[in-house]
């Protein structure tokens, strides 16, 4: 078995965590690779970059937050490598364990002896050109430096939806609904639903409000002017500009997020423990 661990090289705890499964690995086996960033505190092993994770097919181990995870999804599903996160963060929707859960996994983890879950993530092109962009939560045109509106035109096959002028505007997955997509307003999806959320963020509209349209369906949005800088946040990350000269392009991409899972999986149960712990 070939694993990947990935951290944050500026928590120790994270870390002291790492060192703790790579030995629990190395004893069951497995041939270890360590993300760059903290190869320096793992000398004797392989490292691998977040951007090209093909030399660890079997299993990434993420011990950090949603955030860490987030990082290497979109690599990640494109060469259909599952993902075990380790929960190190404030809410961890998207991990499996929490901070001192991994031990007494090891064994199953080893015998490939979980379950793989898939998650819907989207694809987002600009005037048609491929590869797209992925994104595992939601696809955010959103205002640049300038504090200004934007102003879309947003289609659903074709079919105006509405005219908008807010700070920004979201597609979102069931996944992404417990987050940016929440803050925003947006509603809570279980994630085997089949749909995506619009979700306009500080829209300057009474009537503008967040639409549900299945998966099946391919959203487009136009900029109507170039007043203000527009970006495309992918995940949290800046992808690129765009400008009213383009035309935005979001569906359902053919690549799936892979998660491991151990556990008797119950939505409501940790939503429940989640935004209790968030709030």
């Amino acid at each position: 078995m070939k694993v990947g661990i990935l951290a944050n090289v500026y928590r120790e705890p994270r870390l002291q965590a790492a060192r703790e499964i790579i030995k629990a690995f190395v004893e069951t086996g497995a041939d270890i690779s360590v993300d760059l960033p903290i190869s320096k505190a793992f000398p004797g092993f392989p490292y691998f970059e977040r951007t090209d994770v093909s030399t660890v097919p079997d299993l990434l181990v993420t011990v950090g937050g949603d955030g860490t995870i987030l990082s290497v999804i979109s690599e990640a599903a494109r060469k259909k490598i599952p993902i075990l996160g380790i929960n190190f963060g404030t809410v961890g929707f998207l991990a499996e364990l929490e901070q001192g859960e991994f031990p007494p996994y090891i064994d199953r983890i080893a015998k490939g002896d979980y379950r793989i879950e898939e998650r819907t993530m989207l694809e987002l092109t600009v005037n048609g050109a491929r590869p797209g962009h992925l994104a595992l939560n939601e696809f955010l045109i959103s205002r640049g430096p300038v504090a200004r509106m934007i102003h879309v035109d947003v289609y659903a096959d074709g079919n105006l939806l509405d005219t908008y002028r807010a700070d920004g505007f979201m597609v979102s997955t069931p996944t992404g609904s417990t987050a940016y997509a929440l803050a925003a307003g947006g509603p809570l999806m279980e994630p085997s639903i089949k749909a995506f959320s619009l979700v306009p963020v500080s829209a300057h509209s009474l009537h503008s409000r967040p639409i549900i349209v299945g998966d099946g369906e391919t959203v487009t949005v136009r900029l109507k002017d170039d007043k203000a800088p527009t970006v495309i946040v992918a995940d949290g990350e800046i992808m690129r500009e765009v400008s009213s000269k383009d035309e935005i392009h979001i569906r359902k991409a053919k690549e799936k997020a892979l998660f491991i899972r151990l556990k008797p999986q119950n939505f409501y149960e940790k939503l429940k423990t989640k935004l209790e712990k968030w709030s």
